[in-house]
């Protein structure tokens, strides 16, 4: 697991072969937070499915609410980025946000075992992207 705040958590290198997912920004828009979340996909597959439990908690470590982000498609080996909005609820009242597990994975369209292994979680924000 790596979940480092402030701008310190490097991405995932190609040599890991793993699925980086890092939480690069939040943004207040109106009453929501929009989380930008940023793909390095350095397992060599193409994720055709990939849909993530999220467990959002706020700054006392209760949990506010689970929610699901369909992340697909990723592609092999490329960079890329996907947003989620959290209607209802201000940026500043979340503390941390689990992957809790995959509710979906698919790579060539065929289910794949231990998706979840290939998950290192980071964060460049003071909220911590976990598993």
């Amino acid at each position: 697991m790596l979940a480092m705040g402030a701008g310190l958590a490097p991405m995932v290198s190609s040599a890991d072969g793993q699925l980086g997912i890092e939480l690069n920004k939040l943004e207040q828009r109106g009453g929501s937070c929009i989380a930008y979340l940023v793909f390095d996909n350095a397992t060599g597959l193409a994720f055709d499915a990939l849909q993530l439990e999220l467990i959002l908690f706020d700054t006392d470590g209760l949990i506010l609410r689970r929610l699901t982000l369909d992340a697909a498609p990723i592609r092999r080996d490329k960079l890329s980025v996907k947003l989620f909005e959290v209607t209802a609820m201000p940026c500043g009242s979340l503390g941390r946000i689990l992957v809790n597990d995959l509710v979906r994975c698919t790579v060539a369209e065929a289910p794949r075992e231990r998706c979840l292994d290939k998950i290192t979680p980071s964060s460049r924000m003071a909220v911590e992207l976990i598993k």
